[in-house]
């Protein structure tokens, strides 16, 4: 197994920090905390901020303008005008209700395609997960096995065909494999979340730490709404 760049170490500490930092709201509101909501926000205000000006306006000085890139510099000035009279300040109104409008309309058509799709497919699925069988999956379902490469996956198709394999084991150690192949597959074993907790040789077995991720989920996802559903008071059992 390749090792990982001292850079790559130090990235996945502070990940694991600043995780742990936000978890820690659930026992209460904390400096840790507060450091790590405030450099959320910060970076992704900055991020944001960089994008913008690289994508929008560093690009209006790199090309001619045209009559319709004036139409973003008077709405901001039609913004500024109830700067100068109280009487003309309605008309403030229409750029800031234009800019809300166009940018909840990108955001919620984006949002609900992407994001929003693949979390109401993650939270529908079968609180069953079943192991992937080594002697039937195709070469996509196999490199989901921790350690299977697509190359990896490409062998044992094969392999299974001139001899099923029989165990776990057998797959792992088939002649075809690489040594460096057979490393990376001894370094991904383990029966909680390893290759044998994904991976079997008969259909129908039981990932048992799948199905205990995917209540964990599920209920991850009923609490997370129900702490922001505001109809009715948090207290009681709702509350806890």
């Amino acid at each position: 197994m390749t090792p990982l760049a001292p850079i790559d170490i130090f990235g996945a500490w502070i990940a694991i920090f600043l995780t742990m930092a936000i978890l820690s709201f659930l026992y209460g509101d904390n400096p840790f905390y507060k450091l790590a909501e405030h450099l959320f926000i910060g970076v992704s205000i900055g991020y944001i901020v960089i994008v913008q000006i690289k994508n929008n306006l560093w690009i209006k000085f790199e090309h001619p303008l045209s009559w319709w890139d004036l139409v973003p510099a008077a709405l901001v000035a039609m913004m500024f005008v109830k700067l100068a009279s109280r009487s003309l300040a309605w008309m403030g109104r229409f750029p800031l209700a234009f800019v809300v409008a166009l940018y909840a309309g990108q955001s919620i058509t984006g949002l609900v395609g992407s994001d929003l799709g693949d979390q109401i497919k993650t939270a529908s699925r079968s609180l069953i997960v079943d192991k992937i069988d080594l002697n039937s999956a195709d070469a996509n379902e196999l490199s989901q096995v921790p350690g299977v490469s697509p190359a990896i996956a490409a062998k044992f198709v094969t392999e299974r065909t001139a001899r099923p394999f029989t165990s776990v084991t057998d797959a792992l150690t088939r002649p075809s494999l690489l040594p460096t192949e057979r490393a990376d597959l001894s370094d991904e074993r383990g029966v909680l979340v390893g290759t044998e907790a994904r991976a079997a040789i008969e259909r129908n077995q039981v990932d048992w730490f799948g199905v205990a991720s995917s209540v964990l989920l599920l209920i991850a996802l009923l609490t997370g709404l129900l702490y922001f559903y505001f109809s009715i008071a948090h207290s009681g059992a709702i509350e806890k």
